[in-house]
């Protein structure tokens, strides 16, 4: 996918972001950048999902992305309801 995409709070990376990712749903400490899906437990349906990154001073918590580092599309409102 040329660029991100954001549908029904459900964020579709581009390949550029795809590649630098780490993984999905952080534990613990570890790092890097990350893409965080929320899942409804009595549907099993995904809910909402972001990408961030824990590094840094960030690197308990994280940082989430409001717009993605390399198509620059608005990733911000996948977190809106």
């Amino acid at each position: 996918m040329s660029k991100c995409e954001v549908i029904n709070g459900l964020v579709s990376q581009c390949n550029a972001l795809d590649e630098t990712m780490d993984g999905f749903n952080p534990v613990k400490r570890e790092k890097g950048i990350f893409k965080w899906v929320y899942t409804d437990i009595n549907t099993s349906k995904d809910t909402r999902s972001f990408i961030g990154a824990k590094t840094g001073i960030h690197k308990e918590k994280g940082l989430i992305f409001n717009f993605c580092p390399y198509c620059g599309v608005e990733l911000r409102k996948a977190n809106e309801k």
